[in-house]
């Protein structure tokens, strides 16, 4: 199953897309489609990471000291 998605670009991108295309002869799509299947899951990544620390800041996700974890994990300086 696929599905259709619009998208705008500034009018730099696009032409870039475009002369990619056109030396490759390649449909824009193409390009599209494999930057996007190429960069999404590190962008998921990032984007989980940012949550993370947004969390942390509120209180929402507990934090300990480097010297807690020494105590319970048995690590030596």
């Amino acid at each position: 199953m696929s599905t259709t998605v619009s998208v705008q670009f500034d009018e730099e991108t696009s032409a870039k897309l475009a002369e990619l295309s056109r030396q490759a002869n390649q449909p824009q799509s193409f390009y599209i489609k494999r930057l996007v299947r190429e960069n999404i899951d590190r962008l998921l990544y990032e984007n989980s990471i940012r949550q993370d620390c947004e969390d942390i800041e509120a209180g929402r996700i507990g934090t300990m000291s480097l010297e807690e974890l020494r105590k319970i994990s048995d690590v030596a300086d």
